[in-house]
């Protein structure tokens, strides 16, 4: 449900691949994206089973799988997750998924998932940030991608309170504007457009 921001990456940065799971839209916007991907030359890698561990200049990126086994029928918990590790930081990228995703996560990958900063699952949503991920995870910081006032009411009121009583730090775009993270691989800095 991100394609069109998808589009404009292709269209205006030098993509070398693309990875994706297998799901499939049919819509307008999904076939915009494979036109453009083909238009451009961009060849497509699909993850197999298992995690899969990449290395390039000091950066190690670990992808797990597409998930096969969710009973919910909702395609989100089909994001494809990954872990970036750089130095002594790492970040964990889980895409929209939700708490049967998550519990999956943690019983296949249990400490591979240990991360200090976390993407917020499916943008701080109710049925995201399980107690048992974010005990797993262990993350000091999260950032939330959300729009101001936003009609879904990202992030839930409920979710930011299992921030708080985990006492992670929370970063969100609705409230800050654009988030930045930079690391040299020795710890890092995350700063806001925003200050408050």
């Amino acid at each position: 449900d991100h394609m069109n921001g998808l589009v404009f990456i292709m269209e205006n940065f030098k993509v070398g691949q693309w990875v994706r799971n297998r799901d499939i839209r049919h819509s307008r916007a999904f076939e915009m994206l494979e036109d453009t991907a083909a238009r451009r030359g961009i060849p497509q890698y699909f993850p197999g089973e298992g995690a899969q561990r990449f290395e390039f200049d000091g950066v190690v990126l670990t992808l797990f799988p597409r998930y096969s086994r969710g009973r919910s029928g909702d395609l989100n918990n089909n994001s494809l997750v990954c872990r970036l590790e750089y130095g002594d930081f790492s970040m964990l990228f889980p895409g929209d998924i939700e708490a049967e995703r998550e519990l999956d996560l943690v019983l296949t990958h249990g400490d591979r998932l240990v991360s200090r900063v976390l993407l917020a699952p499916h943008h701080g949503s109710r049925g995201s940030s399980s107690k048992i991920f974010l005990d797993q995870i262990r993350p000091e910081g999260i950032i939330i991608s959300c729009g101001y006032n936003n009609r879904y009411g990202f992030p839930h009121p409920e979710t930011l309170e299992r921030y708080r009583v985990n006492g992670i730090k929370t970063f969100r775009t609705d409230l800050r504007g654009a988030v930045v993270l930079t690391s040299s691989g020795k710890g890092y800095d995350i700063n806001t457009q925003r200050k408050h």
